[in-house]
């Protein structure tokens, strides 16, 4: 519970917790590597650490990345939340919804990046081991790589001390077989077996409820 008030305080602060250099970027080769590349990527992320700051080597990598949040009930706070995630997702915020999925997809075709925190509960997704417990998890990430030949790419950011960060990232593999299905899930899978790694290790930082 205290590192979701720190992140909730620190969310209003982005700017200048990263101007004040406290977040250390540990992705800077993978995330290079990336870009010059040339493909899609789809870029996931778990609430752990401040979440809140785990695009932030896209944008000093020059990475124009998509991004997707649930609508805030008061229409004030919903407009606030956009305002300040707005430079950290110049190709666009996008509210979820029933036709979002396909505004992503046209993204990742077009060489594009999107990033998605994915360790949501899809009560429709693929049942996956977490913890020794069957998890009902999204499939969308994988299957938005897997559909447009896209890199998929995990991100976490790691509370060192206080308020100071360092940002990790791993290229994880997505089988591309004549089964595309068992595809989508092999990669679910591997993405579900690092989340659990990485919260293993700080337990404490993760904080998502569902």
């Amino acid at each position: 519970w205290m590192d979701l008030g720190r992140t909730f305080a620190e969310s209003l602060m982005v700017n200048r917790i990263v101007k004040a250099g406290r977040v250390e970027d540990a992705s800077g080769p993978l995330i290079e590597a990336v870009k010059a590349s040339g493909k899609g990527v789809v870029f996931v992320s778990l609430h752990t650490g401040n979440w809140e700051l785990v695009v932030i080597p896209t944008v000093t990598n020059g990475i124009k990345v998509a991004g997707v949040y649930q609508r805030m009930k008061n229409p004030k706070v919903d407009d606030y939340v956009a305002l300040v995630r707005r430079d950290r997702y110049p190709r666009g915020l996008f509210v979820k919804g029933a036709d979002v999925g396909k505004k992503l997809l046209r993204i990742v075709r077009g060489g594009g990046a999107i990033a998605l925190l994915a360790d949501l509960r899809d009560r429709n997704g693929l049942s996956v081991p977490f913890f020794d417990r069957p998890a009902p998890s999204t499939t969308f990430p994988a299957l938005l790589a897997r559909g447009s030949d896209a890199l998929l790419v995990a991100a976490r950011v790691i509370r060192t001390h206080g308020v100071h960060f360092r940002i990790e990232a791993e290229l994880l593999d997505v089988p591309r077989t004549d089964d595309r299905n068992a595809d989508i899930d092999a990669a679910t899978h591997q993405t579900h077996r690092l989340f659990e790694k990485w919260v293993r290790e700080y337990p404490e930082q993760w904080m998502w409820a569902h």
